[in-house]
């Protein structure tokens, strides 16, 4: 029996709708006028005006046919995705015409799906939810929608979000509410998206828009413009027509593959957490309990790193834990002390002993507002009201000292008599979990310091919380640098020694321009002061937990054990930490058979370079910095569920990245490079192709070879034990794959 969806779309309703008002027009239209106040016509009348009323009623207002809208442009994806055509042949190599149709239907789909505003916290992920039930009805793949109860409240009661199958059969019909006999692979993408304040970006028309389009500093290069293209709505559609191909390819799959699309990640992962919770038997969800793998964000691809000659692609396999946090205290410079003194606030390394402070001014901090605050995003504005002496010139020197040395900060500066409102605005957000762009918030700080409002002392030793951790997925990451890097080599044979480990660690992290990479790391994102209104003062500070997991390894509650650490550092009794949301640190193996064929397919991948050899690739483990819906499935126990095993998910993305599109994440001008579109669907379709390939029977033919060897065997004249206690036990090493799939008892 298909559970799919039998919601009609908001479009086709409203052309129904209007065709019965056509025909009724013409009836009206047909009756003679002398004719017409009859008692029978005004009987019909009466019925014409009731079902009009009706009709008006139940017909979509101006919020639904946006919808409709999106669903015609909905449509124009799904034809887009058809014309994709490998003729049911094994994709090999992808051809000049395979090329061009998957491009353009990246375009067409990556472009309508960035102009449906998703964005967090509210989300408003009914129309993305929309726009795929469209696309999957047309590729003919079962799909539904279910609704997951909304963490925060913002948006209502209920979040919803979409599932679609393509069952190992290929079959039009999938049943989610019952476990299946074989496992399955989870394709994870979230809907919402983060705000993002246009007038930072190159052409404020790009925002939202969908357009491909080039760039100021790469005009022969193009992009498809607007939030959500990298996080993640790029992947979705890389999943997309993945699935697509698929399903044409005469490949024999052995695993479903789902396409799992959630709402709310950006803010508390209610999508993904209700997700898991439908997973119990008895739920609609049931299904993905036989899941072996996720597939999510967190991957990535760098060309010719850590040196010339070879491509690095990154597998997310680590993530660190969240504590995101909300600290209230009366004082703004007491709370901007506090943070600095826990080391919240980052700035040690552009503060000089011998720096000049300027004094006499008088000036005091009235009012500090961060507009569009948000905990995981990195504030690019802020702005502060003064009260100086009277006399006292502001414009010029506040303009030019809350500069600093900061290369993106703007300054503007506006006197009214003791008053003065500042305004501090760099080109561009960031992502919390990186804090690759400046911040307004340091520039705030350092300008402070500089006017001897704010006093504050550098101190070169950081908290024990900001030690260098080593993790598996960091030496898996070393082991892969190393083949290609012979000094790393011949150093990280010393790395036994704590002095040349923690060196390494932080030439690798400098190397990837990625501030506690290997270590515990906090941004402070955001601040709100009013004077004249409460007097209270509120800061948002985003960190990312990577000490707890070796220091509270027992711990089911990191954030609040960073909590305690922080309160024990700063010991000021007035100061307030409220966590807004948190997680512990969470991993998957390296060693898990997946993992591996990832592995081994990107390490066979080179790519071509002008005049050059080709780049070789090398894939490794690495712990991402920032966190996503993978830690829930790593850890459901997390997500308050208790009867489901942990999903290996890996982050898994292979775009080749620069600089400037990984500070888009969260920022300014996130756009997706045109040129890269065919190459990262076949990468992803290699792998993809391969792991749906891979069944678990292979395991259980393994077993069965074991004990018919054992069999065979002559017996020995010491005391063995028998083939039935040897099959036994190899049953129990192999004792989920036979439960599930019982083929030889």
């Amino acid at each position: 029996m298909s559970n799919r969806s039998s919601v009609k779309s908001p479009c086709k309703v409203a052309d129904q709708n209007a065709l019965i008002l056509i025909k009724l027009s013409i009836f009206v239209d047909r009756v003679p006028m002398k004719n017409f106040w009859n008692l029978e016509n005004k009987i019909i009348l009466f019925f014409i005006t009731l079902s009009a009323f009706s009709i008006y009623v139940s017909t979509p207002s101006k919020v639904n046919r946006q919808v409709a809208s999106i669903d015609l442009s909905a449509e124009k994806c799904g034809q887009a995705i058809v014309d994709i055509n490998t003729s049911g042949k094994k994709v090999k190599e992808f051809s000049a015409q395979l090329k061009s149709s998957i491009t353009e239907a990246f375009k067409v789909c990556l472009g309508q799906y960035i102009r449906i505003k998703t964005i967090s916290p509210a989300g408003n992920e009914e129309e993305g939810v929309a726009f795929f039930e469209t696309i999957f009805s047309r590729l003919d793949m079962p799909y539904k929608r279910f609704y997951v109860d909304n963490i925060h409240g913002i948006g209502g009661d209920k979040r919803v979000n979409f599932i679609a199958t393509l069952p190992a059969d290929r079959s039009s019909n999938y049943d989610w509410s019952s476990k299946q006999d074989k496992k399955s692979i989870i394709l994870l993408n979230h809907m919402d998206v983060v705000d993002a304040i246009a007038s930072q970006w190159e052409d404020p028309k790009l925002t939202w828009s969908g357009k491909v389009a080039p760039s100021k500093e790469h005009p022969n290069e193009e992009y498809i413009w607007g939030r959500g293209a990298l996080d993640m709505k790029g992947i979705a559609i890389t999943q997309l027509i993945n699935m697509w191909i698929l399903k044409q390819m005469d490949s024999k799959i052995k695993r479903d593959i789902h396409f799992l699309a959630v709402a709310d990640e950006e803010a508390a992962g209610a999508g993904a957490i209700g997700a898991i919770q439908k997973m119990e038997e008895g739920e609609e969800l049931h299904a993905l309990s036989s899941a072996s793998l996720v597939l999510n964000e967190g991957g990535g691809g760098i060309k010719d790193t850590p040196s010339d000659g070879w491509d690095l692609f990154l597998l997310a396999t680590e993530e660190k834990g969240g504590a995101w946090l909300k600290l209230t205290q009366n004082d703004p410079i007491k709370m901007l002390s506090d943070l600095f003194k826990s080391k919240l606030i980052m700035i040690d390394s552009v503060i000089k002993k011998n720096d000049k402070k300027i004094t006499g001014h008088g000036c005091k901090v009235v009012k500090i507002v961060t507009p569009k605050a948000k905990v995981n995003v990195v504030a690019s504005k802020v702005i502060v009201d003064f009260e100086c002496n009277e006399g006292f010139q502001t414009e010029f020197l506040f303009k030019s000292i809350f500069k600093h040395n900061f290369k993106t900060v703007k300054t503007s500066a506006v006197q009214n008599g003791v008053s003065t409102s500042l305004t501090i605005e760099t080109s561009s957000a960031s992502h919390g979990a990186s804090g690759i762009n400046e911040s307004a918030m340091d520039a705030l700080v350092l300008g402070l310091y500089y006017l001897d409002i704010l006093s504050i002392r550098k101190k070169k030793k950081l908290p024990s919380y900001f030690d260098y951790i080593q993790t598996a997925a960091t030496k898996s990451l070393i082991n892969g640098l190393r083949k290609s890097n012979v000094i790393l080599a011949i150093v990280s044979r010393l790395s036994f020694i704590p002095f040349f480990r923690t060196l390494i660690l932080k030439e690798v992290e400098n190397s990837f321009g990625l501030d506690g990479l290997f270590r515990t790391s906090c941004q402070f994102s955001a601040m709100n002061f009013n004077k004249d209104n409460s007097g209270v003062t509120e800061a948002l500070v985003d960190c990312r937990l990577l000490h707890t997991a070796l220091r509270n390894k027992d711990s089911k509650d990191h954030p609040k054990d960073f909590i305690e650490q922080l309160y024990k550092k700063i010991k000021n009794p007035e100061l307030k930490i409220d966590l807004i949301s948190g997680w512990n640190v969470s991993y998957s193996p390296v060693n898990n058979k997946d993992f591996k064929m990832i592995q081994r397919t990107l390490n066979a991948i080179s790519r071509k370079r002008e005049g050059k050899k080709k780049a070789k690739s090398v894939a490794s483990a690495y712990l991402f910095p920032a966190g996503t819906d993978s830690t829930w499935f790593r850890n459901p126990y997390s997500a308050g569920v208790d009867f489901i095993e942990t999903i290996p998910s890996y982050g898994f993305f292979p775009l080749y990245m620069t600089e400037d599109l990984l500070a888009s994440y969260h920022g300014s001008n996130e756009r997706f490079p045109v040129a890269e579109v065919p190459g990262t669907v076949y990468r992803y379709l290699l792998v993809l192709d391969k792991l749906s390939r891979r069944s678990d029977l292979k395991i259980i033919r393994k077993a069965k070879t074991q004990f018919q060897k054992l069999t065979n065997r002559k017996p020995k004249k010491v005391k063995t034990q028998s083939t039935e206690d040897t099959f036994n036990s190899i049953k129990e090493e192999y004792q989920e794959q036979i439960q599930i799939t019982p083929a030889f008892e």
